[in-house]
């Protein structure tokens, strides 16, 4: 900035300068703030906000999820009969994500919890149940804790 625009201001160089490099340091320390994600509200808390910016995360993990289940059973995991029914549940519920449907959301999660669960021993190998339901616990503690 120049001399002349300073003294217009009434600004000494000094007190200028002294002002710009505190803004120079400080805006970038408040955003990385809001970058690290520690500040976002529990999704389902307010009604204006579900997945918000999380959307395309979750949706993946649960696809993923799915696939995991498919190669379960190709290793013989869990029953094909269950494998299919999981993964059409995970795949209904990554819907309920794009369709920003947190109550559907939930309540599904809580029937595959129910599934595993039930199947867990007998249908579905109990370590690679154990998985799907520490999986499962996560998104519950993340996106159902207001309901």
């Amino acid at each position: 900035m120049s001399d002349e625009r300073l003294q217009e201001l009434g600004l000494p160089r000094r007190e200028f300068l002294k002002k710009a490099a505190v803004g120079a340091f400080a805006a970038p320390l408040i955003v990385s703030f809001g970058l690290a994600g520690t500040a976002e509200a529990a999704p389902t808390c307010y009604p204006n906000q579900t997945f918000s910016n999380q959307t395309y995360t979750v949706f993946h993990e649960l696809t993923t999820i799915a696939f995991y289940v498919w190669e379960g059973e190709q290793e013989s995991l869990v029953s094909s009969r269950i494998g299919q029914q999981l993964r059409s549940k995970y795949l209904t519920v990554a819907a309920d994500v794009l369709d920003d449907n947190t109550r559907d959301f939930c309540r599904r999660l809580a029937d595959l919890q129910r599934l595993i669960t039930q199947q867990s021993g007998r249908a579905i190998d109990p370590g690679f149940a154990s998985d799907r339901l520490a999986e499962i616990n996560s998104l519950q503690s993340a996106y159902c804790q207001c309901d």
